[in-house]
């Protein structure tokens, strides 16, 4: 089901359709159109209505619907790999280890994969 843009232009795509009160206070995981393809999921990027109050806990509500993406998002220790940047409502997550910025109850977590090189 489209749903809009997310931020960027990029197409939103809802994983389930919402048909609670208590979903339209849930954060959404977007993930970005070179995330999503790890899904099958075609073109452009692909969102998730999850649960949780900080980066961390929404990426494990994501990963606990697509834990497909577990190693792709997070190295052995538990922290975003280097290859992803992440953000709470358009501001980067700068501590990629704890992931213990908040997220507001309708706030949304951007994930792409980072350009690097030079």
């Amino acid at each position: 089901m489209l749903l809009g843009l997310a931020r960027g232009g990029v197409p939103a795509y809802n994983a389930a359709p919402s048909h609670t009160n208590t979903e339209a206070t849930m954060p959404t995981v977007t993930l970005a159109g070179p995330i999503a393809r790890w899904l099958d999921a075609g073109p452009g990027s692909k969102s998730f209505r999850v649960e949780g109050a900080t980066v961390r806990e929404a990426v494990e509500g994501l990963l606990a619907q697509a834990p497909i993406l577990r190693g792709y998002l997070l190295d052995d220790q538990g922290a975003l790999r280097h290859h992803v940047a992440a953000f709470v409502d358009g501001s980067v997550v700068r501590d990629k280890q704890s992931l213990s910025e908040p997220v507001p109850a309708a706030g949304e977590v951007y994930l792409v994969q980072a350009l690097s090189g030079g």
